[in-house]
């Protein structure tokens, strides 16, 4: 109930401020560039099997510098295809 209250609160403020705010699909997945990439490093490093936190670091580390600018460039510039598919789809999960 205070998360409830304190989500209007806010609005109230950014509303009075003169701030608009978008809307944003409840059934929405993280539309978020960093996601896909940190989910393609994440298996990426699991795949490597790591042994201890330190190794899980270091291979972190390692496919982070691995990552093709190209693919970065790639989930970027596909955001405004997967906002359209989005708003098709009624806010509903998409596919990409």
């Amino acid at each position: 109930m205070t998360s409830l209250f304190g989500h209007c609160l806010t609005v109230t403020y950014l509303h009075e401020k003169g701030i608009t705010l978008i809307e944003w699909p409840p059934w929405s997945p993280d539309l978020n560039p960093i996601e896909n990439l940190w989910n393609v490093i994440k298996a990426r490093v699991y795949a490597r099997f790591p042994q201890s936190l330190e190794e899980m670091e270091q291979f972190i580390r390692e496919e982070h510098a691995a990552v093709d600018l190209n693919f970065i460039s790639h989930i970027c510039r596909s955001m405004p295809r997967r906002l359209q598919l989005l708003l098709d789809n009624n806010g509903h999960k998409i596919s990409y």
